[in-house]
């Protein structure tokens, strides 16, 4: 694998502006020359001159531009075969909500820590402090890009529907671009009913009385079928499918019980991520909650409340955030951007859809205002992993389970 770097160190000299849109333009469009590789960005400013400027963006037409820009960057990118991943550093505003879009749609990564300020671009890398730079060239190689391109479509039973969509229907396809070996999609599913309720509150009643509207108690099992279309490494383009069909029960405790609490916890936080950089902290907040309770249960049923309190430690300090955030909006304004949002009832404020005009000017007016702290708790909880979750002997069980596979 071939390493381009894009600077010298001895010479680096700080001149006031910062064309991040177009270097980022350029340096995908030189990395996308070899299939998978990874461009990272390291900036201690915002952009301020040229394409993609962040800088003194009065108007919202100013603002749609801006954002419009780096979302057509990231499909660029991601057309291209190419990941983007994002360090700033730490005490400085970068807009890392629009800069961080671009490492999440990518398959790349986002930092925030403080480094000293280099722009460096090569293939097959990973987010380094420049000070151990050849210590951890071996580090940034050992997790390659190992498929691009990548869709996944999950079939269910027609009897069930994702929760994540509005359509109510049992196919779902996720458009995911580059993958390692790391990647990990997870997708929520429930069974229909004649009633309109959220998904929160759906999950929070149980699904027993909705298996029985679509007669799906009296089923032993339920059918699956999951179709992965990629490009590999060497250009094929290829499609895998899985068909699995699982058992079925209508005690909800027993579920709970088999639940896997790597796969439940990166799932709840990316999910409740995804949702507050979408700029819906309510719903968010309150998907924390509705999953908080669920990982309880399983907790109190099985005993193990390593796992719980390791679950409640990471998505901790995004909930946090947001909470604060709301807050801050109240004091400022009297009221959170979002009427609906309301700190005492997060499921019945999740369960009220706002207007779309209303809804689209509060995701602006926060992604606008997010701090760089805030987007990368954001960001980084978007990208959890199952193994962040899982203790010792949940590690154990999966490598177990791997290996009867295998």
């Amino acid at each position: 694998i071939d390493l381009f770097l894009i600077f010298d160190d001895c010479s680096l000299e700080e001149g006031g502006a910062t064309a991040l849109g177009p270097a980022l333009l350029f340096s995908i469009m030189m990395a996308s020359q070899r299939l998978a590789s990874k461009v990272i960005i390291c900036t201690d400013g915002l952009a301020n001159v040229g394409l993609g400027s962040l800088d003194e963006l009065y108007t919202e037409e100013q603002q749609d531009d801006a954002q419009q820009f780096y979302d057509q960057l990231s499909q660029l990118a991601k057309d291209k075969g190419v990941s983007v991943s994002v360090v700033t550093i730490e005490g400085t505003e970068c807009r890392m909500a629009e800069l961080g879009q671009v490492a999440d749609k990518t398959g790349g990564q986002v930092g925030w820590r403080l480094v000293t300020v280099f722009l460096f671009i090569f293939a097959q890398v990973n987010i380094v402090d420049p000070l151990k730079l050849t210590q951890e060239f071996g580090n940034m190689l050992s997790n390659p890009i190992i498929a691009t391109n990548v869709t996944a479509t999950l079939i269910l039973h027609s009897g069930l529907y994702f929760r994540s969509e509005e359509s109510g229907e049992s196919r779902l396809t996720h458009e995911i671009g580059n993958v390692t070996a790391e990647t990990e999609i997870t997708f929520e599913f429930g069974v229909k009913t004649a009633k309109k309720h959220t998904p929160e509150a759906e999950k929070e009643e149980g699904d027993a009385a909705a298996a029985k509207e679509h007669k799906l108690s009296d089923l032993k099992e339920l059918p699956f079928q999951l179709q992965i279309k990629y490009t590999s490494m060497d250009g094929a383009k290829s499609l895998r499918v899985i068909s699995k069909a699982l058992p079925v029960t209508n005690d909800r405790e027993v579920a709970e019980k088999e639940l896997n609490i790597g796969v439940m916890g990166a799932h709840a936080a990316q999910t409740s991520a995804r949702l507050a950089i979408a700029g819906d902290y309510g719903k968010s907040r309150a998907s924390s909650i509705v999953n908080q309770r669920m990982i309880q249960r399983w907790s109190q049923n099985t005993g193990n409340r390593d796992g719980y309190v390791n679950w409640f430690s990471n998505i901790a300090p995004m909930e946090v955030e947001l909470r604060d955030a709301q807050q801050r909006e109240r004091l400022t304004f009297g009221q959170c951007y979002s009427d609906e949002e309301t700190e005492a009832l997060p499921l019945a404020a999740a369960a009220v859809a706002a207007p779309r005009s209303r809804s689209k000017k509060k995701m602006k007016a926060r992604r606008t205002e997010c701090s760089d702290q805030r987007a990368n708790l954001m960001f980084n909880m978007r990208a959890a992993r199952s193994k962040t979750f899982m203790g010792p002997a949940e590690e154990q069980k999966r490598e177990t389970e791997e290996d009867k596979e295998e």
